[in-house]
């Protein structure tokens, strides 16, 4: 039998006083019971299995039904400080979703907290450095979000900033190269009565001028074929054998300045845009291995030669 709970002595001697054959057919029966039960292993846990005909030893709990809980403040813990628990929905701790809880003491990850979409990671807590890391998903939020701080020490894009109520941005700091492509006001926006609400293209205009006040370049760009610049461009023309065209901005404001060289053999024209160039209505051109800076003046002078 499975596990030696009982075994049977052959006694009553058969013919003795008493009827035997009963009592033997009873002892098979308690043998027959305890054989349902498996070989008992360290540290391991008696389930019954799921048909309801025996009982099974497992190295691991397998629900087929909810977990409730019926005390208060209930804890699921992990007992290796330096291991991980693994919370998943999948049949391994990489499928589905899942989430992963670092402990207090691990060598790499101590504290961590992990959200996985199948194998991927979408979302990690650095309890070292006391920030969430969103793995380049899109943030959203239905009700109020407050943010004290966003901090990227690369090249950050922030496509779009959308709210459907109230919301306040407490400063913007721009660093070199910076620029606001637009600001769109939403009709509510436009309506309101705060007299602090400014138009989009006032708040646009500002940015701009401070950024090119402070002396803002954007980084070099290097350029192979017709472009328009834009103000506080620092562009290198490198095309061996066809020439092109690099047009000055549309509409600048005094102090708008545009940095070009020309690196290639092929000659590049500077078209004006309809503003002067050293006070003549005349596009410029840039031979190979010259450059130039233009900042401009005013509708008389145009765009200056410096």
């Amino acid at each position: 039998m499975a596990a030696p709970y009982y075994t049977p002595t052959g006694q009553p001697i058969t013919s003795s006083s008493g009827s035997s054959a009963v009592m033997r057919t009873e002892f098979t029966g308690i043998e027959t019971a305890f054989d349902l039960f498996p070989a008992l292993t360290a540290n391991g846990i008696f389930q019954v299995n799921p048909g309801g005909t025996g009982v099974l030893a497992q190295t691991q709990l397998t629900l087929y039904d909810d977990l409730n809980f019926s005390v208060a403040n209930p804890e699921i813990r992990g007992s290796d400080t330096n291991g991980i628990l693994y919370i998943t929905a999948g049949t391994t701790n990489i499928l589905g979703g899942s989430i992963r809880l670092y402990g207090d003491t691990h060598s790499t990850k101590p504290n961590d907290i992990e959200i996985y979409g199948a194998a991927t990671l979408q979302l990690q807590y650095d309890d070292s450095g006391s920030l969430f890391d969103f793995q380049d998903n899109a943030i959203t939020t239905t009700g109020a979000a407050s943010s004290a701080t966003i901090t990227t020490t690369g090249l950050a894009s922030l496509a779009t900033i959308t709210t459907t109520g109230l919301a306040t941005l407490e400063s913007l700091k721009l660093g070199p190269g910076a620029t606001i492509t637009d600001i769109i006001e939403s009709d509510t926006m436009a309506g309101a009565t705060d007299t602090n609400i400014s138009s989009s293209l006032a708040i646009k205009t500002y940015v701009d001028s401070q950024a090119s006040a402070a002396g803002a370049y954007s980084p070099w760009l290097i350029k192979t074929t017709t472009f328009t610049a834009a103000s506080g461009d620092q562009l290198i023309c490198n095309h061996a054998t066809t020439p092109f065209t690099i047009t000055l901005p549309a509409s600048p404001s005094a102090g708008d300045t545009v940095i070009i060289s020309n690196a290639g053999a092929a000659l590049v024209t500077i078209g004006r845009n309809s503003s002067n160039i050293n006070s003549a209505a005349a596009d410029g051109t840039l031979p190979t291995g010259n450059s130039t800076q233009l900042v401009y003046v005013d509708a008389t002078v145009g765009w200056f030669e410096v």
